[in-house]
């Protein structure tokens, strides 16, 4: 038997429902920094034009998404988003 499947027998899924979305202490020693990207559409540089849409208005279209998501991502982080 793993430790895993030990533990499982050990205590049942619900015992810890109350708490099971609740951070421990370990989560304390984690620290995340929320700013805007050093590079804009780093991924997209990296990444390239996609073989399968050589048409620059898919590459414009998904830079626009991509700009987007990162300004949404951005105000959630600070409560500006809802």
């Amino acid at each position: 038997m793993t430790e895993f499947e030990e533990f499982l027998a050990d205590e049942p899924l619900d015992a810890h429902i109350e708490t099971f979305w609740r951070m421990g202490e370990e989560a304390q020693n984690v620290h995340l920094r929320v700013r805007p990207p050093e590079v804009e559409m780093e991924a997209l540089k990296l990444l390239g034009e996609p073989d399968f849409a050589p048409n620059q208005d898919f590459a414009d279209r998904l830079a626009q998404v991509y700009r987007t998501v990162s300004q949404k991502a951005l105000e959630v982080a600070f409560g500006e988003g809802e």
